[in-house]
Order: C-alpha cells, then structure tokens, then sequence
C-alpha cells in the first residue's frame, strides 16, 4: 500500500486537530459492522440480500460488505480532503472545491469501477446509486454530469489512481469472486442496500467502539478487519441489536395457520359484516 493511500484521512477528532482516521481503516470498519449485522439477521434475509444480486449468500457476502465499505471511496478527492489537510501528497490543484458532497463522488467511482469488473451497466449504475445516498440525500443525473466534469472537485488522474487503489485494496481482504448475475435493481432491493450500508455507516462510524487508527495500522489490512470484526459485535451488543430468530423456519398455508380454508373463512366473514352492517328489516 502506497503512503499516499494511507494518508488519506476519513475522520478528524472533534477534541484535537491532530487525531484523524485513515479512510482505508474506515471502509473496513464498516465493512465489518454489515457482516455483523447481516450475521444476526434470519437465513432468510440473508437469502433475500443475496437474490439483489442474483447469488448465493456465499457468494454474495463479499460484494455486500464491499459495497456498504465503498461508501466513503468518494473521500479521496481533493475537494474532500482539503475539507481539513491534505496529508497525501497528491496534488489538489490551485483551489479544491471543499463544497463536495463525497457520496456522490462514491458513486460515480463505484459505477465506474463495477462496470470494469463485468457487471452489468444498469446494475452497476443503480447499485453505486443506492450506496452513494447513505446520507439520505439522492443525486440527480444533472449533479453527477456536472461532478464528472469538475476537476476541482473530483481531482485529475492520480486521484482516479487512489480511489482505484482503495477499492482493490479492499478486494485484497474481501476477495469476492462471483460477478453477479442480474441486469437491475428493484425498488425494494434499492432500499435494501441503502439502508444496510446507512446502518453500517452509523455502527462504523462511532469512535466509541472504533476507536481511530493510524497510517502504521494499514500495513496489514487483514488484521485490521479481524480486530474490527470484534468491535462490530461489541458495538451491536451495546446498543441491544439481539440475533433475530423467525417465528416459523418455513411457510405455511392459511389452512394450517387458520385451521380452515380460506373459502370458508371469506364466507364467515362476508356473513358477520352482512349481519352487523346490513340487519334483515323486520316484517312489516
């Protein structure tokens, strides 16, 4: 791992100007807190964050805490980074647009760099949409144009090099394998992925359980997310996020929940509503 790449920095404290997080260790963090989030979820939703991709829960678990880790990937630019110090050493040009909103920064860099791993465009586009709006904040397609044309903002090459340099450094400790299938994404799996990569992004982000690291900590990132493996499940445990354990382990009809048909019961209904609502006029 380059130098530049550790300097790049996440998080700055509010108690001092010279304690701050490398980005690197950051997207771990938060790596790690969706694997133990989706952890204590039932197989069936883990099933259900799998089909997004058209997978296997195995085989989708990487791309999962990938993407909810590519959160912040639009924190290396310029505009970011010259929000506090720029300790990278890549040049930021002569005024750095700080104004920045980074996720969607995060976004065009992830659709880009999911197109170039073979996925499909419109996944790729509609999957980096939903981890780029983890703020609850959504771009339109004229903010992306004009972002991708702002160097000011977004940076030259080298930065393209060290935002590209996070990601695989990334792919090096989550090692996904499997390119997914699917060709879109549907609302509900939008939501899915928005709000387990928000939820992540709120576990990971608390120093109280992820303390900050350094740049010397980057040397082995595998170590690193091991350890912060640990702190997810510790900061899960603090705020009372139990396993959830589903009420039946598989579907039943509405016979053997009701003990009868649901013929019958639309009769019995329709006759109770008949009779309350609808009474027989007494005779005359």
């Amino acid at each position: 791992m380059t130098q530049a790449l550790a300097n790049l920095w996440a998080k700055t404290s509010r108690d001092s100007n010279d304690r701050w997080h490398p980005l690197i260790l950051h997207m771990l963090d938060v790596a790690a807190s969706a694997e133990a989030i989706l952890a204590r979820e039932p197989g069936s939703t883990r099933t259900r964050m799998a089909a997004i991709f058209g997978l296997e829960w195995e085989q989708a678990r990487p791309w999962l805490l990938l993407l909810a880790a590519c959160h912040d990937l639009g924190k290396a630019c310029p505009g970011f980074q010259c929000k506090w110090r720029n300790l990278s050493g890549i040049d930021a040009g002569r005024s750095p647009n700080t104004d920045i909103n980074h996720a969607f920064v995060s976004q065009i860099a992830l659709s880009a760099w999911l197109r170039e791993q073979g996925w499909p465009d419109e996944l790729a586009e509609l999957v980096a949409d939903a981890v780029g709006c983890h703020h609850g904040e959504r771009a339109a397609p004229s903010i992306l144009d004009h972002l991708m044309g702002d160097r000011r903002a977004i940076g030259k090459s080298d930065w393209s090099d060290v935002r590209r340099g996070l990601v695989e450094a990334i792919m090096e400790v989550l090692k996904p394998t499997t390119t997914p299938t699917k060709r879109n994404l549907s609302g509900p799996d939008f939501m899915l992925l928005s709000g387990l990569t928000s939820f992540a992004d709120w576990i990971g982000s608390n120093e109280e359980w992820f303390t900050f690291g350094s740049p010397a900590d980057c040397g082995d990132l595998n170590l690193w997310f091991e350890a912060r493996r640990t702190r997810a499940e510790q900061a899960l445990n603090a705020i009372g996020w139990e396993f959830r354990a589903p009420l039946v382990t598989e579907a039943k009809s509405f016979t053997d929940v009701f003990g009868l048909t649901f013929a019958i019961f639309l009769c019995i209904s329709v006759s109770t509503f008949s009779n309350k609502f609808f009474p027989s006029c007494p005779p005359g």
